[in-house]
């Protein structure tokens, strides 16, 4: 079984995404790997089909035409998929999609914010945030939510390797970490 490897599916992201750059395709194909990403997220075996070491190359290659025919994709993305299979790398997918959306995120200018709120966000709020996000940074900001309960309240931004943490919970946490500080000068 294959282990994630960053390294590794930036690599092979890269590839795709200077193909697709070449071709001028980079929509169609980020289609077609949103596609893809869709069914490993909605079949959570697949992945350890594309991982075991017990799997023919030729059963993948059975999988990579069933994905073509039903996500009818286009030559370059089939290619890559059968590279894939080829090099037994099938199981990088997920890590190399997402890489790939980063090259073309990159590419259009766009950044992605993580959003952490204690509850579910409205699209108007959703909105009204992106629209903020992308007037501070100057760029086209995609909004990305998650829910955690445990913050609170407030929220958690992450762009980047960047974290703005107004939450409830780490207000608190500030508050302890202030409060031990000054006993420990008073005493």
């Amino acid at each position: 079984m294959s282990s994630y490897d960053p390294q590794l599916a930036r690599r092979y992201a890269k590839a795709l995404f200077d193909k697709a750059l070449s071709s001028n395709d980079i929509d169609g194909i980020a289609a077609q790997l949103a596609f893809i990403k869709e069914v490993v997220a909605s079949n959570p075996k697949i992945i350890k089909l594309f991982t075991s070491p017990i799997v023919s190359s030729y059963a993948l290659s059975q999988l990579v035409d069933t994905l073509a025919k039903e996500g009818e994709l286009s030559k370059a993305t089939e290619n890559f998929l059968r590279v894939l299979v080829r090099n037994r790398r099938l199981g990088q997918i997920e890590g190399i999609i997402a890489a790939f959306f980063e090259f073309v995120a990159q590419h259009k200018g766009q950044v992605t914010a993580t959003v952490i709120s204690a509850s579910k966000l409205s699209d108007k709020q959703k909105d009204a945030l992106s629209k903020q996000l992308s007037s501070s940074l100057k760029k086209d900001v995609e909004v990305e939510l998650k829910v955690d309960s445990s913050i609170l309240g407030g929220l958690i931004v992450k762009i980047g390797s960047k974290m703005w943490d107004d939450s409830v919970a780490g207000k608190i946490n500030r508050l302890h970490v202030q409060s031990k500080q000054a006993i420990a000068t008073a005493a």
